[in-house]
Protein backbone atom coordinates (compact mmCIF):
# COMPACT_ATOMS: atom_id res chain seq x y z
CA UNK A 1 0.00 0.00 0.00
CA UNK A 2 1.08 3.55 -0.86
CA UNK A 3 1.03 5.87 2.05
CA UNK A 4 -0.13 9.67 2.01
CA UNK A 5 3.44 11.28 2.41
CA UNK A 6 4.97 9.17 -0.55
CA UNK A 7 1.79 10.41 -2.55
CA UNK A 8 1.92 13.71 -1.27
CA UNK A 9 5.56 13.81 -2.84
CA UNK A 10 4.37 12.75 -5.83
CA UNK A 11 1.75 15.73 -6.43
CA UNK A 12 4.45 17.93 -5.27
CA UNK A 13 7.27 16.93 -8.31
CA UNK A 14 4.23 17.01 -10.66
CA UNK A 15 3.62 20.68 -9.82
CA UNK A 16 7.46 21.91 -9.46
CA UNK A 17 8.68 20.09 -11.86
CA UNK A 18 7.07 22.10 -15.32
CA UNK A 19 7.15 24.99 -13.37
CA UNK A 20 10.91 25.02 -13.17
CA UNK A 21 11.86 24.17 -16.78
CA UNK A 22 9.52 26.51 -17.93
CA UNK A 23 11.39 28.93 -15.51
CA UNK A 24 14.64 28.37 -17.43
CA UNK A 25 13.37 28.88 -20.69
CA UNK A 26 12.04 32.12 -20.24
CA UNK A 27 15.41 33.01 -18.09
CA UNK A 28 17.43 32.00 -20.77
CA UNK A 29 15.12 34.05 -23.85
CA UNK A 30 15.45 37.67 -21.39
CA UNK A 31 19.25 36.88 -21.16
CA UNK A 32 19.44 36.69 -24.67
CA UNK A 33 17.50 39.66 -25.29
CA UNK A 34 19.56 41.83 -22.84
CA UNK A 35 22.43 41.15 -24.22
CA UNK A 36 21.57 42.09 -27.73
CA UNK A 37 20.99 45.59 -26.30
CA UNK A 38 24.49 45.95 -24.33
CA UNK A 39 26.56 48.41 -26.15
CA UNK A 40 29.91 46.82 -26.91
CA UNK A 41 31.98 49.23 -24.99
CA UNK A 42 29.65 49.04 -21.30
CA UNK A 43 33.24 46.57 -20.37
CA UNK A 44 36.63 48.04 -19.67
CA UNK A 45 39.08 45.78 -19.73
CA UNK A 46 40.65 44.57 -16.54
CA UNK A 47 44.73 45.39 -16.09
CA UNK A 48 46.68 42.99 -14.45
CA UNK A 49 48.35 44.32 -11.40
CA UNK A 50 51.95 43.97 -11.29
CA UNK A 51 54.11 41.63 -8.69
CA UNK A 52 54.74 43.05 -5.46
CA UNK A 53 51.96 46.32 -5.74
CA UNK A 54 49.71 46.82 -2.98
CA UNK A 55 46.26 45.29 -3.36
CA UNK A 56 43.56 47.74 -4.26
CA UNK A 57 41.01 48.97 -1.47
CA UNK A 58 38.40 47.60 -0.48
CA UNK A 59 35.12 49.02 -1.11
CA UNK A 60 32.58 49.00 1.30
CA UNK A 61 29.77 47.14 0.18
CA UNK A 62 27.64 48.33 2.88
CA UNK A 63 26.90 44.94 4.61
CA UNK A 64 27.53 44.90 8.43
CA UNK A 65 28.77 41.85 9.45
CA UNK A 66 28.87 40.35 12.96
CA UNK A 67 31.97 41.49 14.88
CA UNK A 68 33.37 38.62 17.08
CA UNK A 69 32.69 38.90 20.73
CA UNK A 70 35.69 40.29 23.01
CA UNK A 71 37.01 38.30 24.94
CA UNK A 72 36.59 39.34 28.75
CA UNK A 73 40.20 39.22 30.06
CA UNK A 74 39.60 39.31 33.98
CA UNK A 75 40.82 42.46 35.70
CA UNK A 76 44.13 41.33 37.81
CA UNK A 77 43.43 42.21 41.34
CA UNK A 78 46.42 44.74 43.23
CA UNK A 79 46.83 43.88 46.92
CA UNK A 80 46.26 46.93 48.35
CA UNK A 81 48.82 48.32 50.22
CA UNK A 82 48.70 47.95 54.01
CA UNK A 83 49.78 51.21 56.18
CA UNK A 84 53.31 49.91 57.89
CA UNK A 85 53.17 50.11 61.31
CA UNK A 86 56.75 50.79 63.09
CA UNK A 87 57.00 51.35 66.83
CA UNK A 88 59.25 54.43 67.86
CA UNK A 89 60.33 54.66 71.41
CA UNK A 90 59.07 57.50 73.11
CA UNK A 91 61.89 59.41 74.54
CA UNK A 92 61.57 60.04 78.62
CA UNK A 93 61.56 63.72 79.42
CA UNK A 94 64.44 64.21 81.41
CA UNK A 95 64.49 66.03 84.69
CA UNK A 96 65.34 70.10 85.08
CA UNK A 97 67.26 71.02 87.74
CA UNK A 98 65.98 73.46 89.54
CA UNK A 99 68.06 75.79 91.51
CA UNK A 100 66.25 75.56 94.68
CA UNK A 101 67.09 78.71 96.89
CA UNK A 102 68.26 78.43 99.99
CA UNK A 103 66.49 79.86 103.22
CA UNK A 104 67.32 82.83 104.49
CA UNK A 105 68.65 82.56 107.88
CA UNK A 106 66.92 85.60 110.26
CA UNK A 107 69.60 87.47 111.71
CA UNK A 108 68.92 87.90 115.20
CA UNK A 109 70.48 91.50 116.87
CA UNK A 110 71.20 91.06 120.02
CA UNK A 111 70.66 94.35 122.30
CA UNK A 112 72.99 92.94 124.72
CA UNK A 113 76.36 93.11 124.27
CA UNK A 114 78.27 90.15 125.49
CA UNK A 115 82.13 89.98 126.40
CA UNK A 116 84.35 86.64 126.36
CA UNK A 117 85.77 86.11 128.62
CA UNK A 118 89.51 84.53 127.99
CA UNK A 119 91.39 82.33 129.84
CA UNK A 120 95.00 83.49 131.18
CA UNK A 121 97.92 81.58 129.81
CA UNK A 122 100.63 80.36 132.09
CA UNK A 123 102.53 83.69 130.63
CA UNK A 124 100.00 85.79 132.18
CA UNK A 125 100.52 84.30 135.34
CA UNK A 126 104.57 84.85 135.74
CA UNK A 127 103.52 88.62 134.25
CA UNK A 128 101.04 88.41 137.74
CA UNK A 129 103.94 87.15 139.80
CA UNK A 130 106.52 89.61 137.96
CA UNK A 131 104.61 92.72 138.79
CA UNK A 132 104.03 91.55 142.37
CA UNK A 133 107.39 90.45 144.16
CA UNK A 134 109.93 92.32 141.81
CA UNK A 135 112.61 90.30 139.89
CA UNK A 136 114.90 89.40 142.89
CA UNK A 137 111.83 87.24 144.47
CA UNK A 138 110.65 86.24 141.28
CA UNK A 139 114.23 84.37 140.44
CA UNK A 140 113.22 82.54 143.51
CA UNK A 141 109.80 81.57 142.87
CA UNK A 142 110.47 80.81 139.39
CA UNK A 143 113.04 77.82 140.37
CA UNK A 144 110.81 76.80 143.08
CA UNK A 145 107.57 76.29 141.38
CA UNK A 146 109.75 74.90 138.34
CA UNK A 147 110.74 72.17 140.85
CA UNK A 148 106.86 71.66 141.72
CA UNK A 149 105.41 71.44 139.09
CA UNK A 150 106.91 72.92 136.15
CA UNK A 151 104.29 75.78 136.27
CA UNK A 152 101.39 73.43 134.93
CA UNK A 153 98.57 73.94 135.99
CA UNK A 154 96.93 70.87 135.92
CA UNK A 155 100.16 68.82 137.49
CA UNK A 156 98.39 66.67 139.91
CA UNK A 157 100.46 64.37 142.56
CA UNK A 158 98.92 60.93 142.45
CA UNK A 159 101.09 59.97 145.50
CA UNK A 160 99.90 63.12 147.62
CA UNK A 161 96.92 64.76 145.90
CA UNK A 162 98.62 68.24 145.85
CA UNK A 163 97.70 70.02 142.55
CA UNK A 164 98.56 73.33 140.50
CA UNK A 165 101.35 75.32 139.98
CA UNK A 166 101.80 75.64 143.05
CA UNK A 167 100.97 72.32 144.52
CA UNK A 168 98.25 73.25 147.11
CA UNK A 169 97.31 69.84 149.38
CA UNK A 170 94.39 69.73 148.71
CA UNK A 171 94.04 71.51 145.68
CA UNK A 172 90.45 72.42 146.88
CA UNK A 173 92.57 74.99 149.00
CA UNK A 174 92.89 77.51 145.86
CA UNK A 175 88.78 78.28 145.85
CA UNK A 176 89.11 81.31 148.20
CA UNK A 177 91.24 82.73 145.42
CA UNK A 178 88.83 82.25 142.79
CA UNK A 179 86.22 79.37 141.86
CA UNK A 180 88.10 79.08 138.15
CA UNK A 181 91.23 77.37 140.35
CA UNK A 182 91.05 73.99 138.50
CA UNK A 183 91.84 75.91 135.25
CA UNK A 184 93.04 79.44 135.59
CA UNK A 185 97.01 79.52 136.51
CA UNK A 186 96.40 83.12 137.58
CA UNK A 187 93.92 82.44 140.22
CA UNK A 188 96.55 79.45 140.84
CA UNK A 189 99.42 81.92 141.31
CA UNK A 190 97.64 84.59 143.75
CA UNK A 191 96.68 81.73 145.97
CA UNK A 192 100.24 80.84 146.02
CA UNK A 193 101.76 84.12 146.52
CA UNK A 194 99.38 84.29 149.47
CA UNK A 195 100.61 81.13 150.94
CA UNK A 196 104.31 81.78 150.61
CA UNK A 197 103.58 85.45 152.37
CA UNK A 198 102.04 83.82 155.04
CA UNK A 199 104.15 80.94 155.58
CA UNK A 200 108.14 82.19 154.71
CA UNK A 201 107.71 85.87 154.25
CA UNK A 202 109.31 85.52 150.69
CA UNK A 203 109.64 83.51 148.06
CA UNK A 204 113.62 83.28 148.29
CA UNK A 205 113.06 81.79 151.98
CA UNK A 206 110.20 79.41 150.50
CA UNK A 207 112.98 77.84 148.06
CA UNK A 208 115.58 77.72 150.65
CA UNK A 209 113.15 75.57 152.73
CA UNK A 210 112.84 73.57 149.57
CA UNK A 211 116.72 73.27 149.40
CA UNK A 212 116.68 72.11 152.69
CA UNK A 213 113.45 69.64 153.42
CA UNK A 214 112.85 68.79 150.16
CA UNK A 215 108.95 70.75 150.11
CA UNK A 216 107.53 73.87 151.38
Amino acid sequence: MISQRSVLTVALAGIVTPAIVLGYGQANAEDAASSSSIPPNAFRPVEARPAGSAPPPMVDSGVLEPSPSPIVRPTPRVPTARPRVVAVATPRPRPRMVAVPKPRTPTVVSKTTSTVTRVPSVADAKAYALSRIGSTQYSCLDRLWTRESNWNPYSYNSSSGAYGIPQALPGDKMAIAGADWRTNPVTQVKWGLSYIANHYGTACSAWAHSQNYGWY
